[in-house]
């Protein structure tokens, strides 16, 4: 069974929650770079904070807004479909020389003297990479109902997206990270979500009778709640979220966001994590006080009426009912 330093991951065996992962995120696992740090943590909270307690987050569902624990640049998905492939991936992870990856990114870009400051003076010492989180971002112009808003994580020696890429690189050619084409042409995103609305659903009004007649009476159609939030990204698109940290570690985590839980109440939530080495200029530290004595609970998907919480059922059984139920007679489930 798969296990980390609080506890084992839902009592079930590893073959059988990397199936269950394939099937419904089609990856088993993510390669990340967690943001919410010992330094970062603190200060993500109270900005966080502040922004959902201002008037124009007030038609925003809180849930809709993410806690700190969840914040990551993320390099690329992997599929580890077997135990084996898990402990050959968390092997090849320890066996990563990333200081010598940084140093040689470090010398092509010599020239320029943001970079040169990432070394110590005297002895050829990395310093860590340093970064905040500026600002907010979206995919929609106007940005009025999509309910996604990302901030950048900001590098001041420029030195993190040729980083972060060359990591990627590593893994690709190792076959344990699939790229796209579409990765192939662009960057590792280097931002955090702030809000989003992934694990918010609300009753669908216009649902087709001729579905809704052959399902269950307590089965309905639903869809992503969506909020306005023009004035919330007028407000806070120039806010920053926490500045000037180091980062900490490279990691391997799950799919799946739990809810972390401390003395039988929610404090933040995160992904379970299969290994993770420190990032040059970080020696091995220990785990974050923040996280000591607490353990992982699944989070169900909230459906809303009308903005207030109304169910919490888990929405994936819903629609794999309806997906059933829109199969073509004679075709193979």
């Amino acid at each position: 069974m798969l296990k980390n330093s609080r506890g084992i991951l839902g009592g079930r065996k590893l073959d059988d929650i990397l199936q269950h992962d394939i099937a419904r995120y089609g990856f088993t696992h993510a390669l990340r770079i967690p943001i919410a740090t010992q330094a970062s943590r603190p200060q993500l909270t109270k900005s966080l904070q502040h922004a959902m307690s201002d008037t124009t987050a007030a038609n925003i569902h809180p849930a809709a807004f993410n806690p700190p624990g969840v914040y990551c640049i993320t390099l690329g998905y992997l599929e580890l479909e077997t135990p084996d492939r898990v402990k050959r991936v968390s092997q090849f992870l320890k066996d990563l020389m990333l200081d010598r990856t940084l140093s040689e990114i470090i010398k092509s870009k010599s020239t320029t003297l943001h970079s040169t400051a990432m070394l110590d003076s005297g002895p050829r010492v990395l310093k860590p990479l340093r970064v905040s989180v500026s600002g907010l971002e979206s995919y929609s112009q106007p940005p009025s109902k999509l309910c996604r808003l990302y901030a950048p994580v900001v590098d001041s020696t420029e030195l993190l997206a040729s980083f972060v890429h060359a990591v990627r690189s590593e893994f690709a050619s190792a076959g344990f990270v699939k790229l796209r084409p579409y990765d192939l042409r662009t960057p590792v995103p280097l931002h955090v979500q702030i809000l989003g609305n992934n694990r918010l659903w609300t009753k669908e009004a216009n649902a087709k009778p001729s579905i809704l007649r052959k399902l269950p009476k307590e089965f309905v159609l639903f869809r992503k709640a969506r909020f306005d939030i023009g004035d919330f990204y007028t407000k806070f698109q120039n806010m920053t979220w926490a500045s000037e940290f180091p980062l900490e570690r490279l990691c391997i985590g799950g799919m799946q966001r739990f809810d972390i839980i401390k003395d039988g109440r929610s404090i933040d939530r995160g992904y379970e994590e299969l290994a993770s080495v420190p990032l040059p200029g970080i020696k091995q530290s220990e785990e974050d006080p923040f996280l000591k004595h607490t353990e992982y609970a699944k989070i169900k998907r909230i459906i809303l009426d009308n903005n207030n919480v109304a169910d919490t059922r888990d929405i994936h059984a819903i629609r794999k009912e309806i997906q059933k139920l829109r199969k073509p007679k004679g075709s193979q489930l």
